[in-house]
């Protein structure tokens, strides 16, 4: 009998040490199921932030294609004022010298008007000398009263003659000449109005190409105004993901902290500077109306960015158009988001538990951003609040 005790006792001991006690299992199970849990969520949020980050891209490229098109119709507005201002002076310089063609015209007509009267004069005075084409000396003679007075008429005759001869050759002249001025005249009229005519074509075209380039932007508009759609969905996939992933770093880390409420220390406390409010604004980069969901610090790069609040760092690495992002979770839905930080400027990592004031980053520009500064967000219940409600 004795020895069957033992053999009892000794079986007892042996399942005492191999077998789990209930509370104990179903924590590990628990723990397990956790686990899976947040590395089902991991690889979602990682699937998410690689179509955020695609997004981002696109709406990059499709901006940067934006900027050049309206930099082109700059170009082409001011091609087609410059048209314009080549098209009114052509205008001037044609109007003036269709004035001096007129001009021409009219001294053309009165020099053959003159050159007419001359040779009809000269004939005249000719068919007094000549007689079928020689001199009759006997009409001479005959109205002279001696030979004398008729060698004075011949010679006067003669001699008036010749000043008819002559002034019809210098009107003659003066009529070519006006002849030549005006077909010089007609000739720079019809290269100013090939000049004008080849200005307005070019504006046509510049009008043509600035309507094109108009229509472009209303398209890559409609592209950036989907895009941004498609983000603001992500950026919500996004938070949504934290939320929970915090959720369950919660339950599986046992942290006791819960934010409390009151004032939360400025996040970059050797700058005070707000460049941008929470609120609508005109987006930097599209130019539209877009809620800004936090407050922008100007500060140099490399600037020291301190935690809020003391809690728990749930995303410490790039997250889509935030650039590289740190992620705090204060307890009771409360979290704080610290973007656009440097590359190397992420200082604490997922996971860790962080007290108020502790360094977590430094200031960049990396994502969506104009130039070095923290974008800085609180976010209750997954939704953006004013941050100064909470830190001034």
């Amino acid at each position: 009998m004795k020895k069957w005790v033992w053999v009892v006792v000794i079986a007892s001991l042996i399942c005492a040490v191999f077998v789990v006690p209930p509370s104990t299992a179903t924590a590990n199970a628990d723990l397990d199921k956790i686990n899976r849990e947040l590395r089902a969520l991991k690889k979602q949020k990682a699937e998410a932030q690689a179509k955020a980050r695609q997004t981002q891209r696109d709406l990059r490229r499709i901006q940067a294609q934006k900027f050049e098109t309206a930099k082109d119709i700059k170009t082409l507005l001011r091609q087609i004022d410059d048209s314009k201002v080549r098209m009114g002076s052509l205008q001037k310089q044609i109007k003036v010298i269709n004035s001096d063609l007129e001009e021409s015209i009219t001294r053309l007509e009165k020099a053959k008007l003159r050159v007419y009267e001359q040779d009809q004069m000269l004939k005249k005075r000719l068919r007094v000398l000549y007689m079928n084409g020689n001199v009759s000396y006997l009409e001479v003679v005959l109205n002279a009263s001696d030979f004398s007075q008729f060698l004075d008429r011949y010679s006067q005759l003669s001699a008036l003659v010749e000043q008819d001869k002559e002034l019809l050759m210098k009107t003659r002249k003066e009529r070519d000449s006006v002849v030549n001025q005006k077909k010089k005249i007609e000739s720079q009229l019809a290269s100013l109005n090939n000049k004008y005519f080849e200005v307005e074509d070019l504006k046509e075209t510049l009008q043509v190409q600035e309507v094109q380039k108009e229509k472009m932007i209303k398209q890559i508009v409609v592209q950036e105004a989907r895009l941004e759609e498609i983000s603001e969905e992500q950026e919500r996939a996004v938070v949504e993901l934290a939320r929970k992933e915090s959720a369950l770093l919660r339950e599986k880390n046992k942290y006791e902290f819960k934010y409390k409420g009151g004032k939360m220390s400025w996040p970059v406390p050797s700058v005070q500077r707000i460049t941008s409010y929470f609120g609508y604004r005109s987006d930097p980069f599209s130019g539209r109306r877009k809620m800004h969901k936090g407050i922008d610090i100007g500060a140099p790069a490399g600037t020291t960015i301190i935690a809020a609040e003391q809690g728990v760092v749930v995303v410490a690495s790039w997250n889509s158009g935030y650039g590289n992002t740190v992620i705090i979770d204060h307890g009771k839905d409360v979290q704080t988001w610290y973007a656009h930080i440097r590359n190397g400027g992420i200082k604490v990592r997922k996971g860790q538990q962080v007290n108020r004031g502790d360094k977590i980053a430094e200031v960049g520009t990396t994502g969506q951003s104009t130039g070095n500064h923290l974008h800085f967000e609180v976010r209750v219940n997954g939704n953006a609040v004013n941050p100064l409600s909470y830190v001034r």
